[in-house]
């Protein structure tokens, strides 16, 4: 884990500056724009495409979290970056990069590399965590529009200089991921489960929270009819968590399990 995040951040230390760090800032920013409202639905699809029998998505207190039990995120194999890899990429690989995705039409709902950055139309920073073999559990935190001296101190030490000395100009999310390390489950969902992302949402003008949660029911009401007959396994179950903080009462207000 420590080599693949030396590795791509000393790579975007290297070459993410100038012209390319504004290329990735605005095209980061046209995609937050361009999925606008579909945050939740965006990663729906790609915890359905990980889980092997259980999703769960809850909003609460203005935290967003959305886990399932599969797989953890790879980070091997290692990563060239002087080479075109358009396959072969590792989760975090792949997490970290633009318009280019491990995923299939044939085998996956989201295949287009865009559709995760749009967690950036709700929230600045993005946390995605996943079990270590230890219990433990390792993560990746992006930002956008990351400015290098603000960086904090993260999981590996060697890496908090290098940053910091890129200075005060913004880099796209995917230039410089912040590891992250905890003995403790990163939402209290997490137990049992394996890939948990958790968003916390900016303030927003009234009404926003709820808007989110009602995203999150159309999500469940809608992924009925997504295309399932190409995954070999299939979440057996799915729960809802919704607390929309402000406007009327939902239903359902504060849980749903939906069997698959």
């Amino acid at each position: 884990m420590a080599n693949a995040f030396s590795c791509h951040i000393e790579h975007y230390a290297r070459t993410g500056g100038g012209e390319n760090a504004l290329v990735g800032l605005n095209t980061e920013d046209s995609i937050s724009l361009q999925y606008a409202g579909r945050v939740v639905y965006e990663l729906f699809q790609n915890a359905l495409d990980r889980a092997d029998s259980r999703v769960v998505v809850s909003f609460e207190d203005g935290v967003l979290v959305v886990a399932n039990d599969g797989r953890a995120v790879s980070v091997r194999p290692p990563m060239n970056y002087a080479l075109q890899l358009p396959k072969g990429r590792s989760d975090f690989h792949a997490l970290c990069t633009l318009h280019i995705s491990k995923k299939t039409p044939e085998q996956d709902f989201g295949n287009k590399g865009i559709g995760f950055r749009s967690v950036f139309g709700i929230s600045d920073r993005c946390e995605v965590w996943s079990r270590c073999a230890d219990g433990g559990w390792w993560g990746v935190e992006l930002v956008a529009r990351r400015t290098p001296s603000a960086w904090r101190d993260c999981a590996i030490p060697a890496l908090d200089a290098l940053v910091r000395e890129l200075g005060d100009g913004p880099r796209p999310s995917f230039h410089l991921p912040r590891p992250l390390r905890s003995p403790d489950l990163p939402h209290p969902i997490a137990e049992g489960l394996s890939t948990v992302v958790v968003l916390r949402v900016d303030v927003r003008p009234s009404g926003y929270n709820l808007r989110i949660s009602e995203e999150i029911l159309d999500s469940m009401y809608s992924s009925s009819s997504v295309p399932t007959q190409s995954h070999p396994s299939e979440p057996s179950q799915m729960h809802f968590l919704v607390d929309p903080l402000d406007g009327p009462p939902m239903d359902p207000a504060s849980a749903y399990t939906w069997g698959v």
